[in-house]
């Protein structure tokens, strides 16, 4: 038989795809979009397609704000991909987080730091880890840790009296402050920052740690790749979580040879000894209870008390700076609360200040240091939020800079308004307000680092505003403060440009 010719063949394939494959293809699309269980939930036309474009935003520093931006023009549900969806209602947030939550943590936590209390996403396993480190946060432990508050602000106070009256980028000066914090409670190590005046190499570190996590749990096989590139630079940022690990890992060591765990009670000496104690009854040792998670751990906590506290101290300072009257009310309270005469006082002593109090509640509302979403999986069989059907492992989340910027809980809701505390007590209107902040999560899984974090905030904010005057430093200096995120708040400028002056 004779073969066909060859633009027969061309012909037929062109025919194929034109009128069999096309048309399929656009059938199977059909059917998915009418299938879809979350059709009907608003959103951008292409987060029903693909996922793609919140990681080009993720990306960019700029989801907490574009989801914000979303629920002002769709409301209080929004999908954002696929299989994500965002909620903006008191009663969503408290149904995904609330102490009965049965939501789990998402998969992203497997890339926000290592392995530690704060990532685990196994509810028995967090259980049995919190239980471990809880005593650390307690309020006993917050009065212990007190001491190296004050010694690191008398550091900072040091600094910042020879740097009177010229523009300064203060936003350094809090990251060293809230390091020398955290690393001395946790590890006895302050890292040295303040007492030298300049900025330790671990601060450099940090900035690269979520973004090298998270590309090696979202790209896994270009990470691998990329480790082949013989490009110092690349090397540098793939290895930035391993050296900030090894940091905390010398300070373990340190640690251990120069204390008896027997003779303290702090985090590592209370995991250390229930170690050792499980080694001399020949039981098996968790691995959170290994060297390796002991550093693990506190690699996460020095983490997660760094950049959070000190770029909420930047963007107090800012608001402020922009309110004089709220400097003069603070200077006010607190010498009238601790007199003139004294240079230091107690956190006892200023805790309870209404008007310190209204003000760290404001910055915390306006500007969370984590001002994304928390993200969640729904439950196997799925759930209903919001009257929304939710199918089984979808990705749901509230955000905490859109639920704290409420409009029917806060008014004039993106303004710096301290005032609004003040009167909700008198009003008692104070407790509804609290319940809608998720700066720091609610639940079974709440931030224990939150009493250190409010009193080292008080602390600074009293000291330093007795002290001096803040005014912007620079014309720049707004553009510079416009919010970005990488799951922690960021200056978009990288600084915070202000102007100290004796008070």
């Amino acid at each position: 038989m004779d073969s066909l010719p060859a633009e027969t063949l061309n012909i037929n394939w062109l025919w194929v795809l034109a009128y069999l494959i096309g048309p399929g293809l656009l059938l199977v699309e059909f059917y998915r979009y009418f299938t879809d269980p979350l059709r009907n939930v608003p959103g951008p036309f292409i987060a029903k397609l693909t996922a793609a474009w919140m990681l080009y935003i993720d990306l960019s520093g700029q989801r907490s704000n574009t989801i914000h931006n979303l629920h002002k023009k769709y409301g209080p549900i929004v999908r954002v991909s696929p299989s994500e969806v965002c909620f903006a209602s008191p009663a969503a947030l408290m149904e995904i987080y609330g102490a009965h939550s049965k939501y789990p943590k998402a998969a992203v936590y497997d890339c926000l730091g290592f392995k530690s209390t704060f990532t685990t996403r196994n509810r028995d396993e967090y259980r049995v880890m919190k239980k471990r480190i809880i005593p650390s946060f307690s309020p006993a432990a917050v009065a212990e840790i007190e001491p190296t508050v004050h010694r690191q602000l008398a550091l900072l106070i040091k600094c910042f009296d020879k740097r009177l009256n010229d523009p300064l980028d203060v936003l350094p000066w809090f990251r060293m402050l809230a390091l020398g914090v955290v690393g001395q409670s946790f590890v006895d190590d302050s890292f040295g920052g303040l007492q030298k005046e300049e900025l330790p190499d671990l601060l450099n570190h940090i900035d690269e740690v979520f973004p090298v996590l998270w590309v090696k749990w979202m790209f896994p096989l270009t990470t691998t790749i990329l480790q082949y590139v013989p490009l110092n630079s690349i090397q540098k940022f793939l290895d930035s979580p391993a050296r900030f690990k090894k940091y905390c890992g010398s300070a373990y060591e340190t640690y251990l040879a120069s204390h008896d765990p027997v003779e303290h009670h702090d985090l590592i000496a209370r995991m250390v000894t229930e170690k050792r104690s499980l080694e001399r009854s020949n039981e098996s040792i968790p691995r959170h209870l290994t060297d390796t998670g002991i550093v693990e751990e506190l690699t996460n906590l020095v983490f997660a008390g760094t950049d959070t506290t000190s770029n909420t101290l930047a963007y107090l300072f800012w608001e402020l700076s922009h309110q004089p009257e709220w400097q003069f009310r603070l200077r006010e309270e607190v010498q009238q609360a601790v007199g003139l005469e004294r240079e230091s006082f107690s956190y006892s002593e200023i805790s309870e200040l209404p008007v310190l109090d209204a003000v760290i509640m404001e910055i915390l509302r306006l500007r969370p240091a984590g001002p994304a979403g928390l993200l969640r999986l729904a439950p196997e069989g799925g759930a209903v939020i919001d009257g929304v059907a939710i199918p089984a492992y979808t990705t749901i989340s509230c955000q905490a800079l859109t639920s704290q910027r409420d409009p029917t809980i806060f008014s004039d809701p993106d303004r710096f308004d301290p005032q609004r505390w003040i009167d909700g007590k008198k009003h008692g209107t104070a407790d509804r307000m609290r319940d809608q902040l998720l700066v720091f999560g609610k639940g079974t899984r709440t931030c224990l680092g939150r009493r250190i974090a409010i009193m080292e905030l008080k602390s600074t904010l009293a000291v330093l505003t007795r002290r001096y005057n803040f005014e912007v430093g620079s014309l720049t200096t707004d553009d510079d403060m416009e919010m970005t995120d990488h799951f922690v708040l960021i200056p978009k400028g990288g600084r915070c440009l202000l102007r100290l002056t004796k008070a």
